[in-house]
């Protein structure tokens, strides 16, 4: 092998072939820690909303037996008495919305 062929064409082919597989294995890793990053990224997502749900489902129940507590506010509401309906649940509303 002369220097020549060397210095032209085996140098340059092995420079090249070492950036390629650089490049190559740096994008593998890259792709790999991408999924896992996406995958935990969704895990967590999921759980956040799940304890979010389960928060609101809660105030909810709290706030609907404590309505349906109140004998008033279901008479109120078996007669079609808007303006009462809105007296009594006013205050629960607004109470509940400090607190919640």
């Amino acid at each position: 092998m002369s220097i020549k062929m060397v210095n032209y064409i085996l140098l340059p082919v092995l420079v090249a072939l070492g950036i390629g597989l650089t490049i190559f294995l740096d994008y593998r890793s890259n792709t790999e820690n991408s999924g896992l990053w996406m995958n935990k990224m969704e895990e967590t997502f999921a759980k956040n909303l799940e304890k979010t749900f389960e928060d609101v489902q809660k105030k909810l129940q709290l706030a609907s037996d404590y309505v349906l507590s109140k004998q008033e506010i279901l008479e109120a509401f078996a007669n079609k008495d808007r303006d009462m309906l809105i007296q009594y649940v006013m205050p629960i509303h607004e109470n509940l919305s400090k607190k919640l």
